[in-house]
């Protein structure tokens, strides 16, 4: 391998990466297919049949209204249900303030389920980031209705659409990330390019042009790629379940340079083996 071809070796580096690390590490095919293929039942399961046949809900012009005596709770579909377990559930209540402390432990709502939001008359406590909970009014342009018979007809009518969307998407999502991430290292390699020919003009090593210089550290920052991402992040950790990690500021700069000045001095010509050009011949009359 020579730098020159740094930039072709990086774009096979991370079309393999890419490529590999989606179908055989973060979504594997079999896997994703048979999901695919569960999905109409698991939406059967999960949300048609366990929406209650009697309960309806109406929100017009922002303003909920529904059903069932106030407040209400609708039970989530737990994984390990258990008969003393209290279920977890979205509680409806028009007469609901937006007081966090009402969906706690011990609570408001305790004794009905465990909330894990609250839809009020014209608004909806929901989860956030680090365990609090975020306030959303409801826009006074919405307005709909949500019965069992009106979700299973939306679910009969785009999942077919959904299914066939995810089995195409699967192919085409990772082939759209490899440009983005090309463009991302060659973006990120553009400092290292800087530092090097930076480096070789103070160590006076050699005058780099902007081009010699950008495949040379791209060139060293596709080996810090591999040992990171494959041998470290990949090898080590997800496959030998270890916690490795080297980090600290501008540690790959450091290594690319170093690497990069080592490699211009054991490459560079010495001086005293240039022959110097033969003077041309005087012509005597």
């Amino acid at each position: 391998m020579k730098p020159n071809k740094s930039i072709l070796i990086n774009f096979i580096f991370v079309c393999l990466f890419v490529l590999v690390g989606w179908f055989f590490v973060l979504a594997p095919y079999a896997k994703v297919q048979s999901l695919i293929q569960k999905l109409p039942s698991l939406v059967n399961t999960n949300i048609i049949e366990n929406f209650p046949q009697d309960l309806k809900i109406s929100i017009k012009n922002g303003v909920v209204s529904f059903n069932k005596p106030s407040p209400y709770c609708l039970t989530l579909p737990s994984k390990t249900p258990s008969a003393d377990e209290i279920p977890q559930g979205i509680v409806l209540d028009v007469k609901a303030t937006a007081d966090i402390s009402n969906l706690e432990p011990g609570g408001k709502y305790s004794k009905l389920c465990k909330p894990f939001a609250l839809v009020g008359k014209d608004f909806i406590l929901h989860p956030d980031k680090n365990n609090t909970y975020r306030y959303t009014k409801i826009s006074e342009t919405v307005s709909f209705n949500i019965d069992r018979e009106i979700i299973a007809k939306y679910a009969n009518q785009y999942l077919p659409l959904i299914v066939t969307f995810g089995q195409k998407a699967y192919f085409i999502l990772p082939i759209s990330f490899i440009p983005l991430i090309f463009v991302l290292v060659l973006s990120q390699n553009y400092w290292y390019s800087l530092v090097v020919r930076f480096s070789s003009k103070q160590f006076k090593i050699k005058e780099l042009s902007f081009g010699e210089s950008f495949k040379l550290s791209l060139f060293f920052y596709n080996f810090v790629l591999f040992i990171d991402l494959v041998l470290i992040k990949y090898v080590l950790n997800f496959l030998l379940k270890q916690n490795i990690g080297i980090s600290f500021p501008f540690l790959n700069t450091i290594i690319i340079t170093t690497l990069s000045m080592f490699y211009l001095k054991r490459t560079k010509i010495p001086e005293s083996t240039i022959t110097p050009p033969t003077p041309p011949l005087r012509q005597t009359t």
